[in-house]
């Protein structure tokens, strides 16, 4: 996504992480060594997800406080095992 956008990952000012797995301490850690910075810890992983899917249902509904918004998906499919 980085090399998409064609940002580096030294210009990020924030990192957030979603969903209950990126609650483990050694994924934080990981993601911290990747990009040398450390992911938010003020924002509630769970939370965010629920925010995502309360927005997708307003762009769904045609909501007119989102009618400029855009969301994009970037993983269209479920990974899974």
């Amino acid at each position: 996504a980085l090399r998409d956008a064609r940002i580096k990952s030294s210009e990020l000012d924030q990192i957030v992480l979603a969903g209950g797995a990126t609650k483990m301490p050694i994924l934080r850690k990981m993601v911290a060594k990747m990009f040398g910075i450390m992911p938010a810890s003020n924002l509630n992983p769970d939370e965010i997800v629920a925010m995502g899917a309360a927005v997708q249902a307003g762009l769904k509904m045609k909501n007119t406080h989102l009618k400029e918004m855009v969301l994009t998906d970037v993983c269209p499919y479920t990974l899974g095992i």
